[in-house]
């Protein structure tokens, strides 16, 4: 056989073999949807094929908590910090694939909606180390500057016999608050709306559930969009506080669907109730110059969704976090993050499981089971997407 008949026929048997070999489940040079998931799969005739699988720990959960950083507010900040790391404890004894990501109640500038720390995962440390960061994250020095600010001016003020309403009109006065303070006018929904829908910072994965935690002495724009109730000291529904679409608790759920339809979602509450020792707790602090107000929309919002509400006035907030994590809990059945919508040739196969009773459905482009599985538990899929270049 002449030399280039050789090597012709040997490249004809290759490409026999290559055209009727397995799928072999490795990276290509492609630059399409299958290579960049991060997933087993390979492309072939125009179809994306996954093969991949995944070990079941405690369930995926993001965690964002909204902290009013508002003058007055240190106090409780200090006591949601200082608590908080037995609700974190939990989350790494149940093995759960949590974030926790921590924002402010201050819309008024470009941070809008903005983690303002790294993110705090399972795998930030130890639980010393993750403590810190957390107490780092809610303790917000702007808080206690501001506080800071009010108590020195007003003492000064008093000491040479002026009124506070006197000392809080002076220009100077508010030309220093206005560099040192951050917005009075707290907006959590509106802030959390914004994290939720911008995704700025990628802190909400598509898969996970969010468990929302609220801290805020006053309610959704100070409560001045209406009539204050027993004990509260603002003058009633002054129309430039209008609640917009984005800070109503009722919006705040249809957006959260919206963006992430069939997203588990429970909001969890420290407000002030109904109570009037809170509220005049409330009102004290900071020589009694910043109000608070009762959290009427905060509280909706956590009763549409389920969630666990506390007193911010509760003198110590650990039991209240060990029935949010309860919560949290509760809610977590696993799922799996498909590439594509509802692939039709999906297989699904459960290792070192033993409960018969644990089925999957489909929804849109996740595998949900119908109950936690057992931690442990491996799932494997296999399927095909057509291909995205």
């Amino acid at each position: 056989m002449k030399p280039w008949l050789k090597w012709a026929s040997a490249f004809m048997l290759m490409a026999v073999y290559v055209a009727c070999s397995p799928k072999q489940f490795a990276k290509d040079s492609s630059f399409n949807a299958c290579q960049n998931s991060g997933k087993n799969c390979i492309t072939e005739d125009g179809r994306d094929f996954f093969d991949y699988s995944e070990t079941i720990e405690g369930g995926k959960v993001d965690v964002l908590v909204v902290s009013d950083n508002s003058a007055s507010m240190s106090y409780e900040q200090a006591n949601l910090a200082n608590r908080f790391n037995g609700f974190i404890k939990s989350m790494d004894d149940q093995r759960l694939d949590y974030k926790i990501g921590v924002i402010t109640t201050d819309i008024s500038n470009s941070q809008a909606g903005r983690l303002v720390a790294p993110v705090i995962t399972q795998h930030s440390g130890d639980l010393l180390q993750k403590d810190a960061a957390f107490k780092a994250a809610v303790q917000r020095p702007e808080t206690a500057a501001c506080e800071q600010f009010i108590t020195s001016r007003i003492n000064a003020c008093r000491s040479q016999g002026r009124s506070d309403a006197s000392c809080m009109s002076d220009s100077s006065y508010i030309s220093g608050y206005n560099q040192t303070c951050p917005s009075g006018d707290e907006r959590g929904i509106y802030a959390a709306r914004l994290a939720v829908e911008q995704n700025a910072d990628s802190f909400v994965r598509p898969e996970a559930d969010l468990a929302v935690i609220i801290l805020s002495d006053e309610d959704v724009r100070g409560g001045l969009y209406r009539t204050p109730s027993t004990g509260e000291r603002f003058a009633p529904q002054r129309s430039a506080y209008a609640l917009a679409d984005a800070d109503r608790a009722q919006n705040f759920v249809s957006a959260v669907n919206a963006k992430y339809p069939g997203k588990v979602l429970g909001v969890h509450t420290f407000v002030v109730y109904s109570d009037l020792n809170c509220i005049q707790q409330q009102n004290a602090q900071t020589l009694g110059v910043v109000d608070g107000s009762y959290g009427i929309e905060y509280e909706a919002l956590r009763a549409a969704t389920g969630g666990v509400g506390a007193s911010i006035c509760q003198p110590d907030y650990a039991p209240w976090l060990t029935r949010i994590f309860d919560n949290v809990k509760s809610r977590i059945v696993d799922k799996m993050l498909l590439a594509c919508s509802a692939p039709a040739d999906l297989t699904v196969t459960l290792t070192n499981n033993s409960d018969p009773s644990i089925t999957w459905t489909v929804v849109g482009a996740e595998v949900r089971f119908n109950k936690k599985l057992p931690s442990g538990t491996t799932a494997r899929v296999t399927y095909s997407c057509t291909t995205i270049w």
